[in-house]
């Protein structure tokens, strides 16, 4: 298979366990809010195995696009009805939990799982998860916190 085949299928795999983890939700209301640091967390981790080697700072910024996507389905309608103060004080612990897990995986795959790179592509890596991870929060409390 082609590189980059298998890069585009990556890519809908991550999707789509996003949408099937709602969609599950929807009749077993709270299961997908419990489960989204699990769900992100085998994506970021195992599914997206591909995407660091081919290109580390796509893959990162696809990652913390993931986590977004799945706050804004999880906001939107996570039980078929309107999420209220409570329900939302849940949906941002457990993003936050996956947001923390998802940081301190690919830090990990920055450092350890790339020892192939020298000192400065590491460097620039964290820097790469750094700015993401910034501007992906930036986005979650000016954007998504009262949606």
């Amino acid at each position: 298979m082609k590189k980059d085949t298998q890069i585009i299928l990556v890519g809908i795999a991550g999707l789509a366990a996003i949408i099937i983890n709602d969609i599950i939700g929807l009749n077993n209301p709270p299961s997908n809010i419990l489960w989204t640091p699990i769900v992100l967390t085998v994506i970021i981790w195992g599914v997206n195995y591909p995407l660091y080697k081919a290109d580390f700072r796509i893959a990162i910024i696809y990652n913390y696009f993931l986590l977004l996507f799945n706050d804004i389905l999880l906001r939107g309608f996570p039980t078929g009805v309107p999420v209220d103060e409570e329900g939302k004080g849940w949906i941002f612990l457990f993003s936050m939990l996956a947001f923390i897990i998802a940081t301190i995986v690919m830090t990990g795959y920055a450092y350890v799982y790339r020892n192939d790179i020298d000192k400065k592509t590491k460097r620039n890596n964290f820097l790469s998860i750094l700015i993401s991870a910034f501007v992906t929060f930036l986005i979650y409390v000016l954007f998504l916190l009262d949606f």
